[in-house]
């Protein structure tokens, strides 16, 4: 140890430099031979690896992606040949219809606005040279060509309840819930760039309450109906409900009504019936015992493809609240969860920068120097990316989860409070001295400070370390990594801190003690504004120091019974909220990312399961299990 003291009292630069020089070579390797971190999807690492639950839940997640639209595999077998019959057919029809009309001569005089027929019902109720037969089937097969097919997951939705407390099945609500669409979604610059674009519409319109009551009832738009088409489409409702959860009514019955035998052909028509209870309402809104109507919560589906493209267009209905009186949105789900939590993430990182002012004043004012104030925020730094390099580069990890990040704050306090110890050591020594009037050497002051403040750091830098390090047991990846970074990073900063910091405390005491400063810029030839702010600066760091070493101690020692009393309610306090309400488990599968009144982060907490679409998968499931096992 003695060696090392010798060095660093006569040799500071020398430590600089090797310090310096190593973590300076350490960080250009890293953000050099590795990719910087990738945060696209701060939910990866969370899952458990190696148990037998997580196992489970790796064939459960093979298995629906299997049944997948882009699947190998297929729930139902009898589906997919009625589904490739019903092609078959299709295909067939539509070649006769091609030759008919090669043969017709009037063909000009027969072509008409099919959109323009649907949106207009007095257009549509002209005279054309159609018969009235023809002209009655090319509508209708037309009409869901208009509404660009059936609903999916995959489009952007959003919740709406009312604000009133009264059900969304009423004309006002529904009303109400497509002026909110028009005004907040329809009406931006990004929906109509976004949009997407199907059949003989230039923009789809979207699938809603209100659009399929009016495509029951020949309206024009949901703005058009009346009390008399919402009372009807919510007693067909009631009557198919029955249909709907046996599984006679599916989404396959608009195209292949054979297959859907015992149905009321009026709950087949467009498929509007199970488009309302599959998608479109709440699982709550029927029963089969016919006891309830009152719809909760109700959902509309946009023309828009749920990603991150989505970004501008939350970005313009942020912080507003969607509502006019009647309805509100609560929820949506635009795809743009991952996205949304990079950009907080990016935008919370000015708050470390207030941090890291706030820690820049804190040892400015202690230690009242620049110098070790910069040496203690660069050693801080080179620990943190020092550690980035023997994560990356020498035990080769390659995953980097977001968690990490959380290193950033904790070495940022160890750092400072090594700082600190070290600073009061180096000033108790010399105060020491001085008492017994004795001119100490440099290589004393150095071993003094080390003997001291060196066991300290290294006691809390090791127990720091391996609660860190104890974390690695984990089954869960994010805080394995997190684990091994954050030990990584505090063990770092302990050798920084004693080769970095005090080489330029050492650099500090020497130019203070030859008073360069006051060689090079007299004091008395100062302006007399600079002389007045190095006063109150002295006096503002003197009540700093004071405050340390006196006032914050005798707040502590003095009234240490009042200090046991309340620490020990608040252990008692802690105690009794261990076992009543207790420690309870997250009830959902879903990681919240961000706050739970967020309409992003409330869709997959609150909405998610209310609707039945979102139990396709599980259906899909349960019939390819049934259909397997017989």
């Amino acid at each position: 140890m003695q060696w090392y003291v010798r060095i660093l009292a006569n040799q500071p630069y020398l430590i600089l430099l090797i310090s310096g020089a190593l973590s300076g070579i350490a960080i250009a390797l890293s953000l050099t031979l590795k990719d910087l971190p990738d945060f696209s999807n701060p939910q990866d690492g969370f899952e458990s690896r190696g148990t037998e639950i997580s196992d489970k839940l790796t064939t459960w997640t093979n298995l629906l992606d299997s049944i997948s639209h882009v699947g190998p595999l297929i729930s139902n077998p009898n589906l997919g040949i009625r589904v490739r019959a019903s092609q078959e057919k299709r295909r067939k029809k539509n070649e006769g219809r091609k030759k008919n009309k090669r043969k017709n001569r009037n063909r000009d005089k027969r072509e008409i606005d099919i959109y323009k027929m649907f949106r207009d019902p007095e257009l549509a109720a002209l005279k054309t040279p159609f018969h009235d037969r023809e002209k009655r089937s090319y509508l209708l097969q037309n009409k869901n060509a208009w509404l660009c097919g059936d609903p999916v997951g995959d489009y952007v939705h959003v919740v709406y309840e009312s604000t009133r407390g009264e059900s969304l099945f009423t004309l006002r609500s529904i009303q109400s819930m497509c002026r909110l669409e028009a005004l907040y979604f329809k009406n931006q610059k990004e929906f109509s760039e976004l949009c997407e674009t199907k059949g003989p519409a230039e923009c789809c319109p979207g699938w809603s309450l209100g659009g399929y009551i009016a495509l029951l009832h020949n309206r024009t738009s949901c703005f058009t109906i009346q009390e008399t088409d919402v009372k009807s489409t919510l007693d067909l409702a009631k009557q198919c409900f029955p249909h709907y959860v046996s599984g006679a009514l599916s989404g396959v019955c608009a195209g292949n009504y054979m297959a859907c035998q015992g149905v009321p052909p009026p709950c087949v028509e467009h498929n509007a019936i199970y488009t309302i209870l599959h998608f479109l309402t709440d699982r709550n809104f029927l029963s089969v015992k016919g006891d309830g109507t009152k719809l909760q919560y109700a959902m509309s589906f946009l023309p828009l493809a749920r990603s991150t493209a989505m970004m501008p267009l939350y970005t313009s209905l942020d912080g507003q609240d969607i509502a006019d009186g009647s309805t509100r949105i609560v929820a949506m789900d635009l795809g743009i969860k991952d996205s949304l939590f990079n950009k907080y993430l990016l935008e919370d990182a000015n708050f470390l920068f207030v941090a890291v002012a706030l820690i820049f004043i804190s040892v400015w004012s202690f230690t009242s120097s620049l110098t070790i104030t910069f040496a203690a925020l660069t050693s801080i730094l080179f620990a943190i990316l020092t550690a980035y390099f023997i994560y990356t580069c020498i035990f080769n990890l390659k995953f980097f989860p977001f968690m990490n990040i959380l290193a950033v704050i904790i070495t940022l306090g160890v750092g400072t409070d090594d700082t600190f110890i070290l600073c009061k050591v180096w000033n108790q020594s010399l105060r020491s001295f001085k008492m017994n009037e004795k001119t100490p050497s440099l290589e004393e002051l150095v071993s003094f400070t080390l003997q001291h403040a060196s066991f300290s750091m290294l006691v809390t830098s090791l127990t720091t370390a391996a609660a860190f390090f104890g974390s690695i047991v984990s089954s869960i990846t994010a805080i394995r990594c997190f684990s091994i970074f954050a030990g990584l990073t505090i063990i770092c900063n302990f050798f920084l801190m004693v080769t970095w910091v005090p080489a330029w405390i050492i650099l500090h005491y020497q130019i203070m003690s030859a008073q360069v400063l006051h060689r090079r810029l007299p004091v008395e030839r100062l302006d007399n504004f600079v002389t007045k702010t190095l006063e109150i600066y002295s006096k503002f760091t003197g009540c700093v120091s004071k405050f340390f070493e006196k006032i914050l101690p005798m707040m502590i020692v003095r009234p240490r019974l009042m200090w046991i009393i309340l620490l020990g309610l608040g252990v008692l306090i802690s105690f009794v909220f261990l076992f009543y309400p207790g420690l309870r488990l997250p009830n959902t599968d879903q990681l919240q990312l961000l706050k739970g009144n967020h309409p992003v982060e409330k869709y997959d907490l609150q909405f998610r399961k209310t609707h039945y679409f979102n139990f396709d998968y599980f259906l899909n499931i349960l019939n390819y299990c049934s259909v397997t096992e017989f």
